[in-house]
Formats: structure tokens, sequence, C-alpha cells
């Protein structure tokens, strides 16, 4: 929808895309730091919801990335696209699955008390 406005203002279809790439980015890496904030804070399952959601958005961003990639030209962007793809992943996907880990020892040792 942004992309039909800005379009119809005379804006340039290209910055257009440009733009929207950056927002995806900066979306994920905010939520990225938010969920580093719950870990940070022993909230795992509030961390590992976040970090699902990041992880979404990433994957989205990527998408949108290689659906547009012969529009999506330009060092900061392409360097945006890798730091998604090649390293903002890796971490959101390790961080849940010690968030994953964690959950599941708490749980253990709950149960483990209760009997």
């Amino acid at each position: 929808m942004k992309t039909q406005s800005s379009s119809s203002e005379g804006l340039d279809p290209l910055s257009v895309l440009q733009n929207e790439m950056s927002e995806k980015y900066t979306e994920a890496l905010i939520t990225y730091y938010i969920a580093l904030h719950y870990i940070q804070e022993q909230s795992t399952v509030k961390a590992m919801v976040i970090l699902q959601v990041c992880q979404y958005r990433i994957e989205e961003a990527i998408e949108f990335a290689q659906d547009n990639m012969s529009n999506l030209k330009g060092e900061k962007t392409q360097s945006m696209i890798s730091d998604l793809s090649n390293d903002l992943l890796g971490k959101v996907n390790y961080a849940l699955c010690k968030c994953h880990a964690k959950y599941l020892i708490q749980s253990r040792s709950k149960s483990a008390s209760v009997n």
C-alpha cells in the first residue's frame, strides 16, 4: 500500500523498493534486539515468540529481496541483504535454539520439583 501511494506521488519506483527493503531490514533488527532484551530479562517464552516473529520477518525480507533482485541495487542494499541472510538469520536461529533448550530445562526442573 505504501508503494502504490508513493508511486502515485511521483517518486522513483526503485527508490520506493529500496526504502521498503530498508524498512524490512530495520524491523528485523529491532525485533531481534527486543528478543535479546527478553533473553536478558530471563523471559524465555516471550523471547522465543519474538525470535519466531523475527525469523519470519527476516525470511520475508529475504524473499522480498529475491523477488526484486533486479531492482534492488546499490552497496547498502546488498549489504543489508547479505547481513540478513548470512548473519542475522543465523543469530536468530541460534538464540531460538538456546531459548528452546532453556525452556525445556526449566520445564523439566519444574516437573521434577512437583514430583
